[in-house]
């Protein structure tokens, strides 16, 4: 937000950090200058599709002196050559555009960018939590797409002809337990992200009927328990996600 910089270059550089810290030891000096580095080298190369470059000397001088652009450059090829090169991760926002893609088949083109957004807005809440770590980012934007199904009031007909059509895309290549565990808990992050009093961010408050994958208001009801069970939790400063 700093640099109204793109905030899908969050999930590159997160992902580019879990990788390289999931094969390289990092002390507490090494691993600021890592996470330092990975965020240039994602406006870098991703960065000039949506002009969200990030100059290196504006990023050296918020490190208030503890580096300088010769530590960056270092970094970047002991990063590049750890992660041997492989800089294009998936992240959940593009599986959003791709599912979107399919929910426009059934022609409901005025509603498409009101869930992409809120979709995506719940996506971004995933990345630095640790209990993602083990779901793809496919999973988590299944998630969030069916958890904004639930706010716009999609009828059940256009949701369980949705889930059908990536079913047969993705040939039934993710689990419903997964998808279900991860919208419940978006929900206790969009809880404590976003005041319940909010009826326009409040992506849960209207659900209606039941479909294949958990309903809004199952979700809920998971929601006030899991918030108990998980509040003990902290977002971890690092997650080893999958290569």
């Amino acid at each position: 937000d700093h640099f109204h910089a793109d905030r899908e270059l969050v999930s590159i550089s997160t992902n580019y950090l879990d990788r390289f810290l999931s094969k390289y030891y990092c002390d507490r000096t090494s691993f600021k200058l890592a996470a330092l580095t990975t965020l240039y080298m994602t406006a870098k190369i991703h960065g000039v599709r949506n002009r969200s470059l990030i100059p290196l000397t504006t990023l050296v001088q918020l490190s208030d002196g503890e580096f300088d652009s010769d530590h960056v450059s270092k970094m970047e090829g002991i990063i590049l050559s750890t992660l041997n090169w492989a800089l294009y991760p998936p992240t959940s926002a593009e599986f959003i555009y791709l599912y979107m893609r399919v929910f426009a088949l059934q022609n409901v083109e005025n509603i498409i960018s009101i869930i992409q957004e809120r979709a995506i807005f719940l996506s971004e809440l995933a990345v630095s939590d640790y209990f993602f770590v083990p779901y793809e980012p496919s999973t988590i934007a299944l998630a969030a797409i069916f958890n904004t199904f639930e706010h716009e009031d999609i009828s059940l007909c256009a949701r369980s002809e949705f889930l059908t059509n990536i079913t047969r895309i993705t040939g039934g290549g993710f689990s419903h337990q997964c998808v279900n565990a991860a919208r419940n808990r978006l929900w206790v992050l969009h809880s404590q992200t976003v005041p319940s009093q909010n009826d326009n961010a409040d992506l849960g408050e209207q659900s209606t009927g039941r479909h294949d994958v958990e309903t809004g208001a199952q979700a809920l009801r998971r929601k006030v328990e899991l918030n108990k069970e998980t509040s003990s939790l902290s977002l971890s400063p690092t997650c080893i996600s999958r290569c």
